[in-house]
């Protein structure tokens, strides 16, 4: 069976699975995360309600919504619940999404009072957001669905215009949030700039997910017209050229992080520190992007590699990793902030966070190497492209002499655009590939 998107019985039990699931599993992450972060504010004496509302939020509404789920529709008995379950989680997922957007925008006024060193208020919704493209586009490919599979039938304008409606309807329904916060910061602050900043947040968060959900809405479309077709398809060269676009966006980032570490930061026209903190930040929620984006063109590549086993498991695998990555990039952020708290970081902390930051390229670098001798095994994919990740395993290795012989300037550059150089060949080797299978319509439900 290949993807549908006719709305069977199949469909409505899956895609409540996929709703529920993904809700069970956002909560339980912020409970760890809030939980994680509750000890670092209790360390700095700022253990307070109005600091914590995004993850109450989420928790909060995930709680009521788990429940009530479990109490309604206790068993699946016959087709019609199991209609009004995956109806009810699909509502439900609109008003966590809500839930968890409106927690974040009520934080907003008090941010403005904090007078210490935290996260940035938005970080536990962008790396939210990066999880839930992954588990999206995993998921809905895994049970070949399309995510928008009750509209994906209709022609190319009408697709467009129920997109644009879907993405008019986020904004209105997070408007209510956001206004609110509005109201309660003119009534503690009376400042026009928090204001601002408020309005700013807001349309910023809009055109956020309504990127991500236009993005996703473009690529299945067109996945949708080129059933067929053999090769990765034109949705997922939108897919690769956003990650060849992300991934150089990070390397000029990078470039710049290295050309400040090797200059004499006296001279610099400008604070050097609150630069490095500022590009490092933007180059962390790139980062969280390109990862995001690489799981999606995973999940293609695996919707056109059904028959392949060992590359469907390695790209399981690879997803793994993936979300392992952001995880330890989160954990290692608030792992430092609670040692800084209380001035204790110790020697083998610190050593243990830089051995693993330096241990994870290579695992990318293992698996890449492995993905690419699977298909040219079992694809014939060209040979040579064996050497992109050697390349990049010498680069490594040369920039580690030069950190030694105190260069830092060529070791980020040559590091940084070596990477950008592979990705950006594999990329396009993939994007003209031809062998992969082509997801055709399944005949027997027509």
């Amino acid at each position: 069976m290949e993807i549908t998107e006719f709305n069977d019985e199949r469909i409505n039990r899956d895609c409540g699975s996929i709703y529920r699931l993904g809700i069970l599993l956002a909560t339980l992450f912020t409970l760890v995360f809030g939980a994680v972060r509750a000890v670092y504010l209790y360390r700095i004496g700022q253990l307070s309600v109005r600091y914590m509302l995004t993850e109450g939020a989420i928790v909060l509404a995930g709680a009521i919504i788990l429940l009530i789920g479990f109490i309604r529709f206790p068993r699946l008995e016959d087709e019609r619940i199991i209609f009004e379950r995956a109806s009810y989680y699909l509502a439900a997922s609109k008003a966590f999404l809500v839930a968890a957007l409106g927690g974040y925008a009520l934080s907003i006024p008090y941010a403005f009072e904090k007078r210490f060193s935290d996260l940035p208020l938005n970080h536990l919704i962008l790396v939210l957001e990066v999880f839930a493209y992954l588990y999206f586009s995993f998921s809905f490919k895994q049970k070949r669905i399309y995510f928008n599979y009750g509209i994906i039938e209709l022609s190319g304008t009408r697709y467009t215009i129920e997109v644009l409606k879907r993405i008019g309807y986020i904004a209105l329904y997070l408007s209510v949030p956001f206004m609110l916060a509005l109201f309660i910061d003119l009534w503690l602050h009376k400042s026009v700039v928090n204001a601002l900043s408020i309005l700013l947040s807001y349309i910023l968060s809009v055109v956020g997910l309504g990127a991500e959900y236009g993005i996703l809405s473009l690529a299945e479309k067109i996945n949708h017209a080129d059933r067929g077709r053999r090769g990765l398809g034109r949705g997922g060269w939108v897919i690769v050229s956003l990650l060849i676009g992300g991934y150089l966006t990070m390397s000029v980032l990078l470039s710049l992080v290295a050309l400040i570490v090797s200059s004499n930061m006296a001279e610099l026209p400008f604070n050097a520190g609150e630069a490095m903190a500022a590009i490092q930040s933007r180059r962390l929620y790139v980062w969280y992007s390109v990862l995001a984006l690489v799981g999606v063109l995973l999940s293609f590549i695996m919707e056109r590699s059904r028959t392949k086993r060992m590359l469907q498991v390695l790209i399981r695998a690879m997803l793994i990793v993936t979300v392992l990555t952001i995880l330890w990039q989160l954990f290692s952020s608030l792992s430092l902030s609670i040692a800084n708290a209380s001035a204790d970081i110790s020697q083998l902390h610190s050593d243990i966070l830089i051995t693993v930051n330096e241990i994870i390229p290579y695992i990318w670098l293992a698996t890449t190497l492995i993905f690419t001798i699977i298909m040219i095994k079992e694809y014939k994919f060209a040979r040579a492209t064996v050497i992109l990740p050697l390349a990049y395993l010498c680069a490594r290795l040369a920039a580690i002499y030069f950190t030694s012989q105190g260069d830092a300037l060529a070791s980020g550059l040559l590091t940084v655009w070596t990477g950008f150089i592979c990705v950006t060949v594999a990329c396009i080797l993939l994007m003209l590939f031809r062998g992969f299978e082509s997801p055709e319509p399944d005949e027997s439900l027509n």
